[in-house]
């Protein structure tokens, strides 16, 4: 079922790396998941180093998780990483951090799924990146 192999990047604005990315890198290295978790923070300003560097990650990875936070819609670093992503067409799952979502989606997850945080969902949204028939957990609009 697993291809051990896939590689997924996780994307999230800078003000939310304490609260919502340690916490999904903290629920990765507990659950000990089949894939390899990519993560790589924007230095201010955003420079070229930093481009090149998500450039590989993304055009390497097989996916991206993205936590979606009401500051994401407006973080750079976030934004670049979303359209890169969706001119190559990678498939990303939103991940609702609470019950009262984002007011909005980015337009780069428009037709991707959308979930509430939970990590069985996420673990089945990566096995199934690659597989004959994906079904997504949830469709947003």
């Amino acid at each position: 079922m697993w291809n051990t192999n896939k590689k997924i990047v996780i994307c999230y604005a800078a003000t939310d790396a304490a609260a919502y990315g340690a916490f999904l890198k903290e629920q990765y290295r507990q659950n000990k998941t089949d894939f390899e978790l990519y993560d790589f923070m924007v230095s201010q300003p955003i420079n070229t180093y930093w481009k090149e560097v998500c450039h590989d990650m993304i055009v390497d990875c097989d996916g991206l998780l993205v936590i979606l936070t009401p500051g994401m819609l407006h973080a750079e670093d976030v934004q670049w990483k979303l359209a890169y992503a969706a001119a190559l067409q990678k498939p990303m799952l939103g991940i609702l951090t609470g019950p009262d979502g984002v007011s909005q989606l980015p337009d780069e997850m428009s037709g991707q799924p959308v979930i509430a945080w939970k990590w069985h969902d996420i673990v089945e949204f990566v096995a199934a990146i690659g597989a004959e028939k994906t079904e997504p957990v949830r469709k947003r609009a």
